[in-house]
C-alpha cells in the first residue's frame, strides 16, 4: 500500500487521511485501509511488483501521463491477469502539499479517467462520472428552484453533502486528531468539483493518435 510520508507538511497528511475514507478515494486499495491480503481490481504504480514476463507482451501507454497505471491494469485484467493486495508491503510517498496542488491533481485525475474510458469505449470505474453528473444535476436543480421561486432541490443536495462530508470529517479527525479535519468539507467540495470539471474536459477533448498496444 502507499502511505503518506512522515516528512510531508500537515496539509499533505490531511490529504492522506481523507483518501483513506470511502468518499475520499472511492475505496482504492492504495489509500483505503485494507487489513488482509486479498484480490483487488487494480493497484497503483506507486507500489507494485509485476511478473517480468508481462512486459514481453504489454507496455505502458506513453500517451498517458496521469492514470497510466489504471489504463495498463485495465488491459491486463482484460487479458485475464488478477491483482493481489498485501497491506504489509508499504511505501511512503508525497501527497499534495497545498490546496492548489490538490485541486490541480483532482482535475488531472478526472481528465485522465475520461480519456482512458473514451479510448477503450467502456466504463473502467463505474463511479468516475458521478462528480460530473452531480455538478450538472446540482446546477440544473438550482436553476429550477430559481425559476419556480422556491427552495426544494438545493436544500436536499446540501443536506446530502453535509452527511457525506460529516462522515469523512469524523473519520479524518479520528485518524489525525487535528482541528485541520474541519477543512475536509471544503476539500471534498473542491475534489469533486475539479475532478468533475476534468472529467468533462477529458470527454470533449480531441484524442491524440494512440499507440498500437496489446
Amino acid at each position: 500500500m502507499a502511505a503518506v510520508s512522515s516528512s510531508d507538511p500537515p496539509f499533505a497528511k490531511l490529504v492522506g487521511s481523507l483518501q483513506g475514507t470511502l468518499f475520499g478515494s472511492g475505496g482504492s486499495p492504495q489509500s483505503h485501509a485494507i487489513d488482509r491480503v486479498r484480490e483487488v481490481r487494480s493497484v497503483a504504480c506507486c507500489n507494485v511488483i509485476y511478473d517480468a514476463a508481462i512486459f514481453e507482451t504489454f507496455r505502458f501507454d506513453g500517451d498517458i501521463n496521469v492514470g497510466e497505471d489504471a489504463e495498463f491494469h485495465f488491459r491486463l485484467a482484460e487479458a485475464g491477469y488478477r491483482f493481489c493486495f498485501d497491506p504489509a508491503i508499504a511505501v511512503s510517498h508525497h501527497l499534495s502539499a497545498t490546496f492548489g496542488d490538490y485541486c490541480k491533481k483532482s482535475r488531472s485525475y478526472g481528465y485522465a479517467m475520461a480519456r482512458i474510458q473514451r479510448r477503450h469505449g467502456t466504463i473502467i470505474r463505474w463511479y468516475s462520472a458521478l462528480p460530473s453528473l452531480a455538478l450538472v444535476s446540482g446546477a440544473a436543480a438550482a436553476l429550477d428552484d430559481c425559476r419556480r421561486r422556491r427552495l426544494r432541490s438545493v436544500p436536499l443536495l446540501v443536506l446530502s453533502f453535509l452527511v457525506v462530508s460529516g462522515y469523512a470529517t469524523a473519520a479524518v479527525y479520528r485518524d489525525r486528531r487535528s482541528g485541520l479535519a474541519l477543512l475536509v468539507p471544503l476539500m471534498l467540495a473542491a475534489q469533486y468539483t475539479w475532478y468533475g470539471i476534468g472529467f468533462v474536459e477529458g470527454m470533449v477533448a480531441p484524442d491524440p493518435v494512440p499507440q498500437t498496444l496489446p
